[in-house]
């Protein structure tokens, strides 16, 4: 029920054919998440998790956070995946991946980590730099990427198919040796050209409150 009530832009039964990630249960770590790191690159874990963020948010009451150092020789990843549901048929409709990312300092688009998409099936797209979808991730500003699915192919023997979508990796791009921070909230498939604002509720109005 919280999961369903916190998307007002879907329908209840529609919500897992459209959001992968808004928010955690759990304030700690999130439990549908991972990550490793090979030396000496890294990535902030927390009891093998990827870090929930209490502060920085786009949908309340939380997002996750990615905190990050590449270094040449090294590598890492980490995880956001299908939360499991007993009986859920995997059924994402749309032809868009829209991620929320916000940087608490700016990151340089050579910088931003690489994105790589696994289905059901374990197939999967080769790593997709993200600076083919974005500029500079500027600090203190929410930014929507917008990654079209049937444009990343497959890199595995078999079709990555996108309706079956199960994880979404950020891994290692530029070793360039900086740590980085970026938060990140609202994962979801969808329609292209959806906007935020073409979602979101109206805001009541003439409203009065009596003690």
């Amino acid at each position: 029920m919280l999961l369903g009530a916190s998307c007002g832009a879907f329908a209840a039964p529609d919500y897992y054919n459209h959001v992968l990630f808004d928010n955690s249960i759990t304030p700690d770590s999130y439990y549908y998440s991972g990550g490793r790191a090979v030396f000496p690159s890294s990535i902030q874990l927390r009891d093998g998790n990827l870090p929930v963020e209490n502060k920085i948010f786009f949908t309340p009451p939380n997002a996750l956070r990615l905190e990050w150092r590449s270094k040449p020789g090294g590598s890492w990843q980490g995880e956001v995946r299908n939360v499991s549901i007993r009986n859920r048929v995997v059924d994402f409709r749309g032809d868009m991946l829209y991620i929320r990312c916000y940087a608490p300092q700016a990151i340089p688009a050579s910088s931003l980590p690489q994105v790589q998409l696994e289905d059901a099936e374990h197939d999967f797209t080769p790593p997709i730099k993200l600076d083919r979808f974005t500029g500079d991730m500027p600090a203190g500003q929410w930014v929507e990427l917008k990654l079209p699915l049937n444009e990343l192919g497959t890199a595995s023997i078999h079709p990555f198919v996108p309706r079956r979508l199960h994880s979404v990796y950020f891994v290692q791009g530029k070793a360039d040796d900086v740590p980085h921070t970026l938060i990140i909230d609202e994962i979801k498939v969808d329609a292209d050209n959806l906007s935020s604002t073409n979602n979101s509720l109206t805001a009541p109005q003439n409203l009065r409150a009596t003690g």
